[in-house]
């Protein structure tokens, strides 16, 4: 902007107009010099004639000679001030012209270089953000395998029930009943839960189902809970505990049938998780108490 204002200053410094000088009079003792002086005696013709015309040639220009000499020098300067100002106000608009040309190019550099500057930080934001999702990855599967060893962690410390049925005393205790209804069993079992786990627990309840079928389903048909066998009672780590259990079964061992006994034991460990194991048996008439080995029958948490 300096440059710009300086410029306007410059021109008119040098394609100003000049001031011309003004054409000199003659004093009043010059013209008395330029007066012929007289004939001297003893002077030869030729002399004569010589002085007369160096006196003609000295006489003073006549006032209007004077006059139009000095107009057309005032002439001849106005003219030369009117021939340059429009080449002074051509050249201002030139250079001001070019100026601008070069804000113009300095602007489109600064926008050239804004231009790679953005494409280099767009660059950097997409590398940016394929390490972040490089590390947004890495960090899910590391917070997954931190999880995982918590877990096994867990459940390398954590309390493990274990449901059974067995007979009391390792002897069937099943009494055969004749109703006006039919032939009724009284089956006296023994649930067993033991703790294999290295912390203790609290048993919430378990719950047993049964059903006097010829077959036995692919899942098992759990129904109301209704009153629980066992619990809530607290169970050691390694200890067992036990309850007794008396089940009426209508119409077993007619034409084959058996008994399916179903039941699901739920508790909580020391890291305060409600978890279960489930189990399934069946009687036969003989006495034969067996588990369910279909894994439906036998899950835990």
């Amino acid at each position: 902007m300096r440059i710009l204002l300086a410029i306007p200053v410059l021109l008119f410094v040098i394609l100003g107009p000049s001031q011309t000088p003004s054409p000199t009079q003659t004093k009043p003792g010059q013209e008395k010099q330029h007066k012929a002086a007289p004939e001297q005696p003893g002077g030869t013709a030729n002399q004569g004639a010589t002085k007369n015309s160096t006196a003609i040639s000295h006489e003073p220009s006549p006032p209007t000679a004077i006059w139009n000499q000095q107009n057309s020098s005032t002439d001849g300067q106005g003219k030369s001030s009117a021939d340059r100002w429009p080449t002074f106000f051509a050249g201002l608009l030139t250079l001001f012209t070019g100026a601008l040309a070069v804000l113009a190019y300095k602007q489109w550099n600064v926008l050239r270089e804004q231009r790679t500057a953005m494409r280099d930080q767009a660059s950097y934001m997409r590398k940016g953000l394929r390490i972040s999702l490089i590390a947004t990855r890495t960090a899910k599967q590391t917070a997954r395998a931190a999880k995982k060893s918590a877990d096994a962690l867990i459940n390398a410390e954590r309390a493990w029930v274990i449901a059974e049925l067995e007979w009391k005393n390792k002897k069937t205790d099943i009494i055969m009943q004749t109703l006006p209804e039919g032939i009724q069993a009284v089956v006296r079992l023994q649930l067993k839960l033991s703790n294999s786990g290295r912390t203790p627990a609290w048993i919430i309840g378990t719950w047993v189902l049964h059903e006097v079928t010829a077959v036995v389903a692919e899942n098992p048909r759990l129904g109301p809970k209704g009153e629980p066998e066992s619990g809530p009672e607290p169970i050691a780590a390694g200890a067992d505990y036990f309850s007794d259990m008396e089940l009426l079964c209508p119409g077993f061992g007619v034409n084959g049938k058996t008994v399916v006994l179903v039941g699901i034991t739920e508790y909580r460990d020391c890291f305060g998780v409600d978890r279960i194991t489930t189990f399934g048996y069946t009687l036969k008439f003989n006495g034969e108490l067996e588990r369910i080995p279909n894994p439906n029958y036998n899950r835990f948490t």
